[in-house]
């Protein structure tokens, strides 16, 4: 449909204005709205932006293009008025723009289809609900039920949300924690367009959370002695043709590819691991105790590894679960360094150490050593410079984009150092709970 048939297809259908929305480095939603008589001009020509207020460039040489995706335009359940569009970021020649963290993906992925690869993705977001008062809304635990679970209608109502967003979840229930939710998204959804999903997921949330009277938090540990809320990553490699799994084989026997990606993604552990828990908070989660990894391996079913591969009960099911990540991430950040990693992998046929199957929080440092096991890092300050130190790091992002990333991060980091007594201390303060619990 062109564009202008478009716009009065919309027109008659009651929609008033069109959201164009993009993503900025710290995985935050920002948009612009405009009247929806201006959606043909919008279309072909794009609208400039001031880049150096959205956190991308310096005020200098500040203004932007950004293009709207027409694959991405939707109507927003929860207003029939308003419909969506994210946007790609451009220069002003047209050009794609460095920092832009949907194209730095669209990147990464181009790269593997010329390796003759296609990725899906399918995140686990968990999130806690709170009441007004900021309290758990239950004390319920892993999937209870009503009446004493009290957010089951909330999951309902954004299943229902998501459907309409054409996002299909594949479950919903309790978590862990009290007032701990899951929603995991359909696994065979390809990587950019699960990207996308997780920003209308998050949004979705909020909007439907401040309707109903909660809070929805995404805070890696609200609290130090409760479960914190991750976002696993089920991976799957498939071939670019046949569209064929290619995490095992026809006889369920985990493929030499596979391992190869494995590797990678361990190579490049320490210095993914900024982008994928990119808070101060984030750390407070990644320790023993709560199914939240800390040591660098991988293992078969092992909930302790930082890798492993699920259960699965056919060929195209089959998926590798990297389990370091929480959803303060960007996902297109994440998705594009983890991708990248096991690409390269893939590339230089690494091959990873031998799974472990032992709980590895039960192990001794002796034990760890022995089998060449190491630590991820411990807190934001030392995650930041070990992804300084990665060469993929800054050429998947862009030296530039990757400095620009270090230096947010780093700036968390010295307020935090500013306002605690001792920024090493396993507690969650208060300063965490106020930057972080309405992200």
């Amino acid at each position: 449909m062109k564009s202008e048939e478009l716009a009065i297809t919309l027109q008659k259908s009651g929609v008033k204005f069109i959201a164009l929305q993009i993503t900025d480095l710290m995985g935050q939603l920002k948009g612009f709205e405009y009247p929806i008589k201006h959606l043909n001009k919008i279309l072909k020509n794009g609208v400039r932006a001031d880049g150096s207020s959205l956190g991308f460039s310096k005020v200098e040489r500040s203004d932007i293009l950004i293009m709207p995706d027409v694959d991405t335009l939707h109507i927003l359940p929860w207003n029939k008025n308003i419909v969506r569009v994210f946007g790609n970021i451009l220069t002003l020649e047209g050009k794609p723009y460095e920092s832009d963290p949907r194209g730095i993906l669209k990147k990464v992925l181009e790269e593997g289809e010329k390796s003759g690869f296609k990725f899906n993705v399918g995140p686990e977001p968990e999130f806690y609900l709170f009441d007004k008062d900021g309290m758990f809304i239950d004390k319920s635990t892993y999937a209870d039920v009503d009446p004493y679970d009290k957010g089951m209608e909330f999951r309902r109502a954004l299943s229902e949300i998501l459907l309409e967003l054409d996002i299909e979840p594949d479950v919903h229930h309790h978590e862990v924690g009290p007032g701990q939710n899951e929603i995991e998204l359909k696994k065979d959804v390809e990587a950019l367009k699960q990207a996308d999903n997780l920003q209308k997921f998050k949004h979705a949330a909020k909007v439907l959370g401040a309707k109903m009277g909660f809070i929805v938090s995404f805070m890696p540990k609200p609290e130090i002695n409760i479960a914190g809320n991750g976002m696993h990553l089920h991976l799957s490699i498939l071939d670019k043709e046949t569209g064929e799994n290619l995490v095992v084989d026809k006889n369920l026997t985990l493929t030499d590819l596979a391992k190869n990606f494995i590797a990678g993604i361990l190579n490049h552990a320490k210095g993914i691991t900024a982008i994928v828990a990119p808070t101060v908070n984030s750390y407070k989660r990644l320790k023993p105790g709560y199914e939240a990894p800390v040591y660098i391996c991988w293992g078969e079913f092992n909930r302790t590894a930082m890798i492993r591969i699920p259960a699965f009960k056919s060929r195209s099911s089959a998926t590798i679960e990297y389990r370091t990540p929480d959803p303060m991430a960007n996902p297109y950040l994440a998705f594009a360094v983890v991708i990248a990693a096991g690409l390269e992998g893939i590339k230089q046929n690494l091959e990873p150490p031998k799974p472990i199957n032992m709980n590895t929080y039960k192990m001794n440092a002796e034990e760890r050593n022995k089998l060449g096991i190491e630590m991820l890092p411990g807190n934001l300050y030392d995650a930041i410079q070990e992804m300084r130190k990665d060469p993929l790091i800054s050429k998947v992002l862009g030296a530039k984009t990757m400095e620009t990333f270090a230096e947010k991060l780093l700036k968390d980091w010295n307020d935090y150092k500013e306002h605690v007594e001792d920024p090493y201390e396993l507690k969650v303060t208060d300063w965490e709970k106020r930057r972080y619990m309405f992200l």
